[in-house]
This record gives C-alpha cells, sequence and structure tokens, in this order.
C-alpha cells in the first residue's frame, strides 16, 4: 500500500467517526433515557469546573464541553450546568448562588464543593470595592 491508500483510509475513517458521532447525539436526545444520559453530563461539567486547580479546571472544562453532544446542549439539567460554570468562571457570585437555588437532582452537592472558593472569591472583590466602608455584618452574611 502507498501513501495514498493510508491517507484515502485516514479520511475515511475520520469521515464515519464524524457521521456516527453526528447520528449518535441525534439517537441521543430521542432515548428513553436522555434525561439521565444529560444529568450525568451535568454532572461532568460540574465536577471539571469545581474540582482541581484553575488550570486542571479549564483543562477539565474544555474536554468536557467537547465531548457533549449536540443535541444534549439544550437540555435543562445541562443547560443549567453550563450557567453554573459561566458563574464560577466570571466570579459571578450572585448568579452562581442564584443557579443553585434551582439545580436538579445531585447536581447541589458538585455546587457544594465549589461554594466555598466562590464564597471567598466574593468577599475578597467586595473587600477590595468598598473597604473600608463595607460593614463587617455584611460581609459576615455573604
Amino acid at each position: 500500500a502507498n501513501c495514498m491508500d493510508v491517507d484515502a483510509g485516514k479520511k475515511k475513517s475520520k469521515k464515519r467517526s464524524f457521521s456516527d458521532r453526528k447520528r449518535s447525539s441525534v439517537e441521543i436526545a430521542s432515548l428513553p433515557g436522555a434525561d439521565d444520559i444529560a444529568e450525568f453530563t451535568a454532572y461532568r461539567l460540574l465536577y471539571a469546573a469545581g474540582a482541581g486547580s484553575k488550570s486542571e479546571r479549564s483543562e477539565a472544562l474544555l474536554r468536557e464541553l467537547r465531548d457533549v453532544p449536540k443535541a444534549l446542549k439544550t437540555h435543562p439539567f445541562v443547560t443549567h450546568a453550563l450557567e453554573v460554570c459561566e458563574a464560577k468562571a466570571s466570579s459571578n457570585f450572585h448568579r452562581f448562588f442564584a443557579s443553585y437555588a434551582k439545580v436538579a437532582r445531585m447536581g447541589a452537592y458538585l455546587m457544594d464543593i465549589m461554594a466555598p472558593s466562590v464564597r471567598h472569591d466574593a468577599v475578597r472583590a467586595m473587600i477590595r470595592a468598598y473597604a473600608p466602608t463595607v460593614p463587617v455584618d455584611f460581609v459576615s452574611r455573604v
């Protein structure tokens, strides 16, 4: 076999793999267990956003985002997880805790892992922005 045959074989293989993934994402949305698949996809996103150092989180989150089938990106569990990831990444503690109030199923346990660092970042931001006039009792309630 010459190089041309090998390259052509690789291209066909990549094309087949792409069409298999495309078809499988459409099939996922119509499966009876689609909610379960979306639920665990959301858990993977939340875990990636909350575990490890900042660079590890970014890398893990990008990897998980790349693997989310297109058909699931609009599922409520996944969109909620994406909102949480965005709120954490942008240090928007208000949006993070507003999302915490509407988390489905076991996602709250994963958000519990992130909550202390989000609170810490929020307190630091408030102290930087409003010191020395921010009341201590206000900061203690955050």
